[in-house]
């Protein structure tokens, strides 16, 4: 018994073993067997579509047709007005009054002008050579004689004992272009006192202060860009080289005499005319331009020449009437080299020696 057991111990095993090998080997031949079958291919999910409706015959639009061509729109074939009835009167069928045909609706463009608002008297300065073609002179009155104009210009700056203005200046010097500088300026006349302050990005804070007697000396803070001390305060001679890296004129000269100056001397070698009205974005009015042709050697600054243009307010009831409140000058080849506005003036300032007192620079 004992013997007849452990035969079917190991004949179960092998018997297990024997039918795992038929049955693979049996399956593999009916796979082998087997009919192929296409691919199954993954669509990506869509989402259910209603069904069609029912065809229904409907008729087919007829397109619009184009209009007529362009000329016929501006001017239309008229159409035949038709007889008037017996008694009545002909005049006033056929040329009816004009306050019944003109209409008092206003089209868009004229609506338009109508809501745009005023433009601002004082733009960005734009780097712009002024052309050629003047406004009309009928459209601004002041003098058209340029000695005339030079001299009602050098008397009307010889009453303004001082100003106070905005100065925008954009300069090249020794080649290199300088950024565009905004700066408070102020100006007596007696004893002459020139005050600047810096006030756009590009040199913010810088001051400079001189008056004439105060040992003749130029106090300077520095500014944004000037020195890695900002704030400093130092004292230069006016013709320091730190100051003319930096600007084409001393302080001295910044402001209406050097301007009137420089024409007084081209109208005596006849290097000047006077142009009529010219209309600029700096101001809302034409201003009356007048042009300088400078020669070669003629001044420091400019050694190959060029053309200067001088911009005179010319508007009676002005505060600036009769002063250059623009000035541009630039070289033979077109390139701009100086640009100086005067705007937001105001006259007299009525300043005073505490205005002027190098003690109140940095605060």
């Amino acid at each position: 018994m004992r013997e007849r057991r452990r035969v079917m111990f190991i004949r179960f095993p092998l018997t297990v073993c024997l039918l795992g090998v038929i049955t693979l080997g049996s399956g593999c031949d009916r796979n082998r067997l087997r009919k192929p079958q296409p691919p199954v291919i993954q669509e990506f999910p869509t989402t259910a579509a209603a069904p069609f409706p029912a065809t229904t015959p409907r008729e087919i639009p007829v397109p619009t047709p184009p209009p007529p061509p362009a000329q016929y729109a501006r001017n239309p074939i008229p159409t035949p007005t038709p007889p008037p009835p017996p008694g009545a009167a002909p005049h006033l069928e056929r040329h009816p009054p004009v306050a019944q045909t003109k209409s008092v609706t206003q089209t868009p463009i004229q609506q338009a002008v109508a809501i745009q608002p005023a433009a601002d008297p004082v733009p960005h300065p734009r780097n712009d050579a002024p052309s050629e073609s003047p406004t009309p002179k009928s459209t601004q009155s002041g003098p058209t004689d340029l000695p005339q104009l030079l001299a009602a210009a050098q008397a009307r700056l010889a009453t303004i004992p001082d100003l106070e203005a905005r100065l925008i200046k954009r300069e090249v010097v020794n080649g290199k272009p300088m950024p565009t500088e905004a700066a408070i300026y102020r100006y007596r006349q007696k004893p002459l006192s020139v005050y600047l302050k810096v006030t756009s990005e590009a040199g913010f804070g810088r001051e400079l202060l001189y008056v004439q007697g105060q040992d003749d000396k130029l106090h300077l803070v520095t500014g944004k860009g000037d020195h890695f001390l900002r704030g400093f305060k130092t004292r230069l001679a006016l013709n320091d080289p730190r100051l003319t890296a930096k600007s084409r004129y001393l302080v001295t000269e910044a402001g209406f005499a050097r301007t009137l100056a420089g024409l007084s001397a081209a109208v005596s070698q006849q290097a000047a005319r006077i142009i009529g009205p010219h209309q600029r974005p700096e101001y809302p009015y034409p201003l009356t331009l007048v042009q300088v042709n400078i020669p070669a050697g003629g001044e420091p600054q400019l050694p190959r020449g060029g053309t200067r243009s001088i911009y005179f307010d010319t508007q009676p009831n002005s505060l600036t009437n009769l002063l250059p409140v623009l000035v541009i000058t630039h070289e033979p080849n077109g390139k701009e080299v100086e640009y100086y506005l005067f705007d937001h003036i105001r006259l007299p300032a009525h300043f005073t020696n505490a205005d002027f007192d190098p003690a109140r620079l940095g605060r």
